[in-house]
This record gives C-alpha cells, structure tokens and sequence, in this order.
C-alpha cells in the first residue's frame, strides 16, 4: 500500500503559494505523485486526496503568515494612535509643539501615513496631532479589516486541508474494507 505520509511530504515540498493565494503542483511532484499511483483507482484517489492536502496545508502556512502580518501591522499601528494620543496630551498641556519620535516617523513615511510638515519639523500641536491621530485611526480601522479577512483565509485553509486529508482517510479505509471483504470471500 502506498504510504500516505510520503505522499503527503511530496505535495508539500513539491507546492508553491503565489501571492493571490493559488498553490501548484511542481512537475517533479507530479511525476513522483503519479508513479506511485499505481492501478488502483482507490489508491489513485486517495494519492490525489492526500496531494490536495498537501497542497492545502501549503496555502494554510501562508495563510497563517500572512495572518500574523496583518497582526503586527495592527499592533504597530495601535502603538502609534497611542503614542499619538499622549503627545497631543503633552502639547495641549504645556500649550506648545510636541516632536514624533523617531519610530513614528519611519513608521508613517514607511507606510504612507501622512502628518504635518508645517514649520519645516516634526513637531506637532494639538490640532495637528488630531490630524495624524485621525490617519492612523483611519489606517487602523484598515488593518483590523485585513486582520479579519486573513483570519477567514486562513480558517477556509485548514478547512480545506482537514476536508481533504479526511477524504483521503476515508479512501484508504473504504480501500481496505473493500480488500478485506474480497480476501474473506475468496
């Protein structure tokens, strides 16, 4: 019987996930998937359940990792409406113009978040602090969005990959039921 971890390990190293999500089976994969096939339709079906799973399980990791991308992103954005809040405390409170840190800075040049240049500096009083408050709030709201979309990514994937692989329990089981039954009435 053939063995369904090889075959498992084969779709896995043999798939590639491109960036919109869509995994691929390599050629060599292929090939080595097909060779151990054999002429057993079950066997065949339960080859091809167990590549999908592989396949699966290679979309669930980048799921995952895109998932913990969008996370630190969200984190980090969280972090700088915070720090935010606290400098246009500061600046309301000593009535003067308070300076993003360093972090801040390459944060939002980083990521295309806009705060004020008025005065030549980075310094900020309270309305422009609200100003940069309110893009970041904005851009939180953003992260918090992909979060989601990248947690129910990556939920559908281990679906799929469960869905798969059960199916391919199923086969080899049905397979063995079937080789047992037939041995019994031989």
């Amino acid at each position: 019987m053939t063995d369904l971890l090889s075959i498992l390990s084969i779709a896995r190293e043999g798939t590639s996930v491109n960036s919109s999500g869509e995994a691929s089976l390599s050629a060599t994969a292929k090939s080595r998937l097909q060779a151990m096939m054999g002429d057993n339709p079950m066997v065949s079906f339960a080859v091809l359940c167990v590549a999908a799973a592989g396949q699966g399980q290679a979309k669930m990791e980048k799921a995952y990792a895109d998932y913990e991308d969008t996370t630190d992103y969200y984190k980090d954005v969280n972090k700088y409406a915070q720090e935010a809040a606290e400098k246009q405390r500061d600046a309301d409170d000593q009535d003067k113009a308070t300076s993003m840190s360093a972090g801040m800075i390459a944060f939002c040049d980083n990521n295309n978040i806009g705060y004020s240049t008025k005065g030549g500096d980075k310094k900020h009083n309270e309305d422009e602090w609200q100003s940069l408050r309110d893009g970041l709030d904005s851009e939180k709201n953003i992260a918090s969005t992909d979060m989601k979309m990248a947690g129910a990514k990556f939920d559908q994937a281990a679906k799929d990959c469960d869905s798969a692989q059960q199916m391919a329990v199923d086969c080899v089981k049905k397979n063995t039921d079937v080789f047992g039954t037939l041995a019994k009435t031989l």
